[in-house]
């Protein structure tokens, strides 16, 4: 399925507050962190194949965030 950049993101991302992005962030950075380990162990292909599906999905929300709480900043530092 091909998919809009808009519609991947989660929903709740769009409505989370400066804080929360934050904490988002961090959590995401530890379980990328986990991930990339989990890529160097002897599993079966279809056990690998979801952990680099959920890998790249994390960095796509990770880029996202990123780039949200940089725009969250710049709003509030106009006001």
């Amino acid at each position: 399925m091909n998919f809009k950049p808009s519609q991947r993101i989660r929903p709740i991302y769009r409505i989370i507050n400066k804080d929360e992005i934050v904490e988002a962030i961090r959590l995401i950075k530890i379980d990328i962190k986990e991930l990339e380990k989990e890529l160097n162990g002897e599993y079966p292909s279809i056990v690998m194949d979801a952990v680099e599906d959920t890998l790249s999905r994390y960095k796509y929300d990770l880029g996202y965030l990123e780039r949200r709480l940089s725009r969250v900043k710049k709003t509030k530092g106009k006001g």
